[in-house]
Order: structure tokens, then sequence, then C-alpha cells
């Protein structure tokens, strides 16, 4: 269709962030694909509040993007993220983000309290690992 097109020939990265929030997954596939495209502006898509959730699982399936700590903050963090995707990557993310995660009313409680545990969790180890280097 006539946004496969645009996807493959757009330069204007307001413009591109929109219609992948808002296009079919098979054009942010091809999107994803695309070797000129940056991590600021796949977490641009990834932030875009609204946006389809397919939208956010074709990244989250993009293993070159999802391993990206930027890419995965920006997917765990918008609330039109599936709650499954979140919470498989709540553990690739810093004690500072797990946080915010946790406080962050805009996001599921479910993902809330995973984010609360693991928090404390880490923090409780960390504290332990510098105690024990005393």
């Amino acid at each position: 269709g006539p946004n496969k097109a645009l996807a493959r020939g757009q330069r204007d990265p307001d413009l591109l962030a929109r219609l992948a929030a808002e296009g079919e997954p098979p054009v942010v596939r091809e999107l994803l694909q695309n070797s000129q495209l940056t991590e600021a502006f796949v977490v641009r898509i990834a932030a875009r509040r609204p946006c389809r959730p397919e939208t956010l699982r074709c990244i989250y399936e993009h293993r070159r993007w999802r391993t990206r700590p930027a890419v995965a903050l920006a997917l765990a963090r918008n609330p039109f993220v599936e709650t499954e995707i979140a919470l498989k990557l709540l553990p690739t993310l810093n004690v500072r983000d797990l946080k915010d995660i946790a406080r962050d009313g805009m996001l599921h409680a479910t993902l809330r309290e995973s984010a609360a545990r693991l928090y404390e969790r880490r923090r409780l180890k960390g504290g332990a690992e510098k105690r024990n280097k005393a």
C-alpha cells in the first residue's frame, strides 16, 4: 500500500514516528528492517502515545532493538504495550527505572507490582554486596 512506500522513502522523523505508531504491523516490520534507522528514532516510536500495541510488539520482536536499553525502557514505560511484553523487559532495566515504573500510575498494576518487587530485591542485593566489601 501507499504507507509501505512512504515508510521506505520518508525522511521526516516526526511523520515517520506517527506513521509507525499508527501503522499496520507489516509496514512497521518493513520500517524496522531499514538499515538507516537510528536507535533514537526507534525510541521515539516506542515512546509514542497513543500507539498500537501491535506496533510495540513488532519492536519487541526485533532482537536488534529490544536489546538496546533505551528502547527496552521506552517499551516498558508505554501504557499501550502488552503487559506480558513489559514484564519480560523488566529484568533488563536498571534499579532507577524499576523504581520509576513501580510509581507510574499510568501503567498496569501487575507491572508496577513486579517492578516494585524486582526493585526491592536488587536494592537489598546491592546493599548486601556493599556491606560484604566493607
